[in-house]
């Protein structure tokens, strides 16, 4: 982009496609920076776990190591250790759910084969922190805080890292990550540091969800958000690149994305499965449970555990996965309400659907908010799912779509959801030409 040129907001299917598009072949080191979750934002999905379900997935094949701006509470520094940590967290107003998506952020790059770092700080620093009245220096926190990240951006960058998975990613808070900062915020940021020790090849990307942007009201004050106040209500998510290696990226508005997938799902089956706290995964034979072919007609009853369904959407279960819970099923929901799983002819966005083989279910989910559940099956002979409610016997007033695109995700949950069942373990991850 021309120095001094007017910003432009570009409009992605994906987050994931948007990160992809803006990293290019960079091969160095990546900060992510969000805007953090309040109490009273508690209720809006956070920048972290979009992170972990839309965008980590999707660039983890190039990535060897990931450094997280959090450090864990050890406990062996005393009482200073227990002030500060309670001043921060009284200070902060991060919900109790924070922690627990950090905890799934390390655990999701750990399975993705990427290395994941925190930051250590010892009980010397933990005493600089407080000041001779008793108050925790919240300046010098924020500076220790940037300084740590980029002592163990520089570690990681000095550890071994295959040729195919060059980069470093940080995730953290948007101060910390600036490439270009102003004068009062220089002594936070580990950005220009970074950039030179990399010889440029730094790409910054700041995470912001749009409804945490409206509770600062400063930021319309920004450059980008001229750029992307226009676009806000289109579908997708927003790219504004300030710099060739700097950019914001902005998650779509919820109520934008909420139309698009009420208007495909319906309000209800919409609202269980954003929402999930628990999930059930079974084995299904693609035909219906009344009218099994001829050579399947004299098959031996199968014994399903207690209380197991014995069909779902009119197709018999023969096999129960095994337990899982809320993190399986927001994995799954994240692939399923992932707008790059699907492509512009096909639901949510458009009304093009025909493919040359029928509908053969041999996956199903039963996806639980509550009391409240909605089933989900997939076809992995045609690369489809098939959304409807729970106990139907037939596919009335359910919903499709094409998975083309999503299908190697869909497979691997499944194997790992019913790792018992043959049938299932043996699927391709791409599909075979019929």
């Amino acid at each position: 982009m021309a120095p001094g040129a007017p910003l432009v907001a570009e409009k992605f299917v994906s987050p994931a496609g948007a990160v992809k598009a803006f990293l290019g072949d960079a091969t160095g080191v990546v900060a992510f920076g969000e805007l953090h979750q309040t109490v009273k934002t508690a209720g809006v999905r956070s920048s972290i776990a979009r992170f972990t379900d839309e965008i980590l997935p999707a660039i983890a094949p190039r990535a060897s190591h990931l450094i997280v701006e959090t450090w864990v509470s050890r406990g062996s520094c005393g009482e200073i250790e227990k002030q500060v940590t309670k001043d921060v967290a009284r200070t902060t107003e991060r919900p109790a759910e924070t922690e627990n998506e950090i905890v799934r952020l390390l655990r999701r790059a750990k399975e993705l084969g990427i290395a994941p770092h925190v930051l250590d700080v010892d009980c010397h620093e933990y005493q600089s922190l407080v000041t001779s009245g008793g108050a925790v220096d919240y300046d010098r926190l924020l500076t220790m805080t940037g300084q740590h990240l980029g002592r163990a951006v520089q570690q990681a960058l000095a550890l071994p890292r295959p040729a195919d998975r060059p980069l470093v990613l940080v995730y953290g808070g948007a101060l910390h990550n600036d490439l270009a900062p102003g004068a009062e915020l220089a002594r936070y940021s580990f950005g220009p540091a970074i950039d030179a020790l990399t010889h440029g090849d730094y790409r910054e990307v700041d995470l912001y969800v749009p409804e945490l942007v409206d509770t600062y009201p400063a930021m319309r004050a920004e450059p980008w958000y001229a750029a992307w106040r226009p676009v806000r209500a289109k579908p997708g998510a927003a790219l504004v690149r300030r710099h060739p290696r700097s950019a914001v990226l902005l998650f779509e508005d919820q109520a934008t994305r909420r139309r698009r997938y009420d208007r495909w799902l319906g309000r209800d089956a919409t609202a269980v499965l954003q929402a999930p706290d628990r999930i059930e995964a079974f084995a299904l034979h693609p035909w219906p449970a009344d009218r099994p072919p001829a050579e399947h007609e004299h098959d031996p009853p199968v014994v399903l555990p207690p209380g197991a369904p014995t069909q779902m959407g009119g197709r018999p279960v023969y096999a129960v996965g095994k337990p899982l819970g809320e993190e399986f099923a927001r994995r799954l929901v994240a692939v399923l309400f992932d707008d790059a799983t699907y492509s512009e002819e096909s639901p949510p966005f458009g009304h093009r659907w025909f493919k040359s083989c029928l509908f053969e279910a041999g996956v199903g989910y039963r996806v639980w908010s509550g009391r409240q559940s909605v089933d989900v099956m997939f076809c992995f002979l045609c690369d489809e799912v098939d959304i409807g409610p729970m106990g139907s016997h037939d596919l009335v007033g359910w919903h499709g779509g094409d998975i083309d695109n999503a299908r190697a995700a869909f497979v691997a949950l499944a194997k790992e959801a019913l790792p018992d069942v043959p049938e299932i373990t043996a699927i391709p991850a791409v599909r075979r030409q019929r």
